[in-house]
């Protein structure tokens, strides 16, 4: 059995078209069903991580081995998991299974594709923004950076600027 694709292709020499070649897989099945099985165990599996630290999280409150600022701080860690989780899905499995659903069905809509290549594309920029949002350390960081550079008015002497703009002169011309 040959490959429709060699078969039919105007560019596949003629060599290519006699020889015996072994072919795993025709159409999207097989690569379908891996992808839908690896995201599915990958879901189950980050599912049951989340379920068992929440789980063992009330279990050390409940039985007063953790205090509530440990609480507040597993609290605030377990939401940043989350969206740091999220943020991948929405903008990269989301496009992928829209863009799939798309090949499967041979139903093309630049529109989808668009929107699926803007999404991949700012996934770094959404991912790096969640996490100087999220993490309180990062804002203040951020929020000192800003504070620094931002432009303030300062009084500065005329004698002050008169004696550095003539250093400066001085300095050029020597």
């Amino acid at each position: 059995m040959q490959c429709d694709v060699i078969t039919h292709s105007p560019v596949a020499d003629r060599s290519l078209k006699v020889a015996s070649i072994f072919v795993l897989v025709e159409g999207i099945t097989y690569h379908l069903s891996v992808l839908i099985v690896w995201v599915l165990s990958f879901l189950i599996g980050l599912i049951f991580l989340l379920i068992y630290i929440y789980w063992n999280t009330a279990k050390l409150l409940k039985n007063h081995r953790m205090s509530l600022q440990t609480y507040q701080i597993h609290r605030i860690f377990m939401s940043a998991l989350v969206i740091q989780l999220v943020i991948p899905f929405r903008t990269l499995i989301g496009p992928a299974v829209a863009v799939l659903t798309s090949i499967i069905t041979n139903y093309y809509n630049q529109g989808i594709v668009n929107v699926s290549v803007l999404s991949v594309t700012l996934h770094g920029s959404v991912t790096t923004v969640a996490m100087l949002i999220v993490h309180k350390s990062y804002r203040l960081a951020i929020k000192e950076m800003f504070r620094k550079f931002s432009f303030q008015s300062t009084e500065v002497p005329r004698m002050l600027m008169y004696t550095n703009h003539v250093a400066r002169i001085e300095s050029t011309t020597h």
